[in-house]
């Protein structure tokens, strides 16, 4: 008889070919998605693990000086911590309604970092503080909660 036909073999093989294909690009999708989340997972914990308030906010005539403490800090970076938080931020409130942010090195755990801004009316002030991966990544976490009236 003269069948025309693919035979058992070959069509377990091109089954199995084609699963394996199909693994490959649903492992390469996901791959991509779940490493472009992970360096913002680690980040996120560390804005979790850290946090900056506001202590007081002092207004001059010409300018402002701000006193941020961080209250809670994982590995405060210096040249031997390769994650942890980089920088306290003041967030100052003007009476106009205008908002600066001013960046200044972390002190050490509940240590004080005194910023001044070159600006004398303002109404409030609040902190944040900006953490870094080990990779170098960075982000400015959320603001705090407290705010100090500028007086």
């Amino acid at each position: 008889m003269n069948k025309k036909g693919l035979s058992d073999i070959i069509a377990t093989v091109l089954i199995v070919l084609l699963t394996l294909a199909a693994v490959a690009i649903v492992w390469t999708v996901m791959n991509g998605l779940i490493g472009d989340t992970s360096g913002q997972i680690e980040l996120t914990n560390l804005c979790v693990l850290s946090e900056a308030k506001p202590i007081s906010c002092d207004t001059l005539t010409t300018d402002t000086d701000i006193s941020v403490q961080l209250v809670r800090g994982e590995n405060v970076l210096s040249t031997d911590a390769k994650a942890g938080v980089r920088e306290v931020v003041a967030v100052v409130t003007f009476k106009d309604g205008t908002i600066e942010t001013l960046e200044e090195i972390a002190p050490s755990k509940s240590g004080f970092a005194s910023i001044s801004m070159p600006r004398g009316d303002a109404d409030f002030a609040k902190a944040a503080v900006v953490v870094q991966d080990a990779k170098g990544n960075t982000k400015t976490c959320d603001e705090s909660a407290a705010r100090v009236p500028c007086t």
